[in-house]
């Protein structure tokens, strides 16, 4: 796995000019630069991977997690897109109930689920430590804290007074189809250990419920999105949240033969219809991903360093199960 540091990607740097030409840079009524000509600063993230790992990984889904396990392989899901608007909205939402309530937002997480069908789903959630200190996603209820689940060995996360747990008015559980309510998401929380997991128990013992990041990383994802597309031709609109699996080999220890996921930008180019929307890889690649295949040729994808440089797809997420230190518990 491939981590990149962090760097500096400069533009229309002024500053910059006015320093190597010995000029002063201050700015007055009369000759004020224009905003869009200012210094803009784009933060690389440090966790993209390139076009050829998310296809081994997303290859890795259908053929593990799917191509054997039953007979409906044609209509699972393979990725569950979200607007970058929407996604904005959501994280400011999350530091004004953050700022106002005092509760101290430690990660973000992807939390896996399906539906009463058996359909895959995925929503998002904040995070926050317990009495005990460890992390768990949640939403509020009644201006108290929900938590949506508990050990994340166990099967089903329980509620006492489901009944009380149906209002959306302080939901922060984000999902591709809007807000969901606490007992919604703890549901499709239990929904998919009784429709995917139990189905997996030969594959693997304790595969992937949640995928997360520490605050702020993901909000800076799309933050660098955002800056990229103001700066090219093409214009982002949206993520797709896709399914994948690490290879089953000693390079990822724990995480091996693991359900992870990868983000990939999505374009105005792209259908109307979101269940088909195309990701892009880089905004120099003539690649356009879509994830509607069973598996995509990895010859195709086997980049140069060039791509590797233009990323846009992030992955290295951290997961749970499997748990550290077999507590079944994020720490």
């Amino acid at each position: 796995m491939k981590n990149f540091k962090k760097s500096k990607l400069l533009m229309l740097s002024f500053t910059a000019f006015c320093a190597l030409s010995l000029v002063n840079c201050e700015e007055t009524t009369e000759n004020a630069i224009p905003q869009e000509e200012q210094a803009l600063e784009i933060e690389i993230p440090s966790k993209l991977i390139t076009t050829a790992k998310a296809i081994n990984d997303y290859n890795n889904f259908y053929d593990t997690r799917i191509k054997n396990t039953n007979e409906t392989s044609k209509k699972e899901i393979r990725n569950i897109w979200f607007s970058t608007e929407e996604l904005n909205t959501y994280f400011q939402k999350l530091e004004t109930i953050s700022s106002s309530m005092n509760i101290t937002i430690t990660k973000i997480a992807f939390i896996f689920g399906a539906n009463e069908a058996g359909e895959r789903t995925i929503f998002i959630a904040p995070m926050t430590l317990d009495e005990n200190k460890v992390h768990r996603a949640f939403s509020l209820d009644n201006d108290e804290i929900t938590f949506l689940h508990d050990n994340l060995m166990d099967k089903h996360m329980e509620l006492k007074n489901p009944e009380s747990f149906t209002s959306l008015n302080q939901s922060l559980i984000l999902s591709s189809t809007g807000y969901l309510s606490s007992l919604e998401a703890i549901e499709q929380y239990n929904n998919y250990y009784d429709h995917k997991l139990i189905a997996l128990k030969e594959v693997i013992e304790y595969d992937t419920r949640i995928c997360y990041y520490e605050k702020g990383v993901f909000e800076n994802y799309i933050n660098y999105l955002d800056l990229k597309s103001e700066a090219n031709t093409t214009k982002i609109n949206g993520v797709n949240v896709v399914f994948s699996v690490y290879d089953n080999t000693l390079e990822y220890g724990i995480y091996a033969n693991h359900q992870t996921i990868f983000f990939a930008p999505t374009t105005d180019m792209d259908s109307d219809n979101l269940s088909s929307k195309r990701s892009i890889s880089s905004f120099d690649s003539e690649y356009s991903l879509d994830f509607n295949n069973d598996s995509f040729e990895t010859k195709n994808f086997n980049s140069a360093e060039k791509e590797e440089e233009d990323s846009v797809i992030m992955n290295t997420i951290q997961m749970s199960p499997p748990p550290p230190k077999t507590t079944g518990t994020i720490i």
